[in-house]
């Protein structure tokens, strides 16, 4: 067997956090591509790390249990957090793998970055028009959470499409309000629909787990809406249909 570690912090650190408890368990893989494993999860003051044991590391097995290696420290996390009323939450700095050099992480999409037209040039107008609209300040505080809770994406997915909708038709009723978003922002019906289906469960308490797959459409999809949403609002309700053809999906 060989052994890596996740290491990183965890939040608030001027409440540095220290569990006496050492879980440990088998793990048995939910998709083809993560290994058999045996994880160990321990926080000391403020500071954590994910024992992991594979039969044969691989930066790609690792990558592949990075999930639930965030799941276990934020969970033991949770349970501190719930006895104390704080809510701790965990930043993975780094893996270390078992020869022994350690590799940089950070959260974040190189993919959906690509997939803006913004830079950091209009940061500015952006984060003017976010402080300004609470309810559109809320809708990407929604789409961002998808990249840091990836359980809580389903959920994300259906709040940023109805938020998006309720802002292009804040006075209309339910039906009206998505045909007029639609139109406004030329986005498809099936386009919406994916995005507030995948959430339904998950809103009502059932947590389905959502495959990797189905994750990674949605999350692009709700990604281009938001864009798409803020060029309109930039534009002043103006969106030129050939540089802005219909999302459909």
């Amino acid at each position: 067997m060989e052994v890596f570690y996740f290491k990183g912090r965890v939040v608030p650190d001027h409440v540095p956090l220290t569990v006496n408890y050492t879980p440990k368990f088998e793990r048995k893989p939910s998709v083809e591509t993560e290994p058999d494993s045996v994880i160990e999860v321990s926080i000391l003051e403020g500071g954590f790390q994910v024992k992991v044991e594979v039969e044969h590391y691989t930066d790609d097995k690792a990558l592949a249990l990075f999930q639930a290696a965030w799941d276990a420290a934020q969970r033991l996390a949770n349970a501190a957090g719930f006895i104390s009323a704080i809510p701790y939450q965990i930043i993975v700095d780094s893996v270390v793998r078992p020869d022994g050099s350690v590799k940089a992480l950070a959260l974040g999409d190189a993919y959906l970055r690509s997939l803006g037209t913004f830079t950091d040039d209009d940061i500015e107008t952006i984060a003017d028009l976010m402080i300004a609209d609470h309810a559109f300040g809320e809708a990407v505080a929604d789409l961002l959470s998808m990249l840091s809770k990836t359980h809580y994406a389903p959920i994300s997915y259906g709040r940023v499409a109805e938020s998006i909708a309720r802002l292009v038709a804040p006075n209309e009723k339910q039906g009206a309000m998505w045909a007029k978003a639609r139109s406004e922002l030329r986005v498809s019906e099936g386009f919406l629909r994916a995005l507030t289906e995948a959430s339904t469960d998950s809103r009502h308490g059932n947590r389905t787990p959502v495959s990797a797959a189905t994750n990674r459409k949605l999350s692009q999809m709700a990604w281009l809406l938001v864009h798409r949403y803020v060029h309109y609002r930039l534009r002043e309700a103006n969106l030129p249909k050939a540089e802005f053809p219909e999302l459909s999906g």
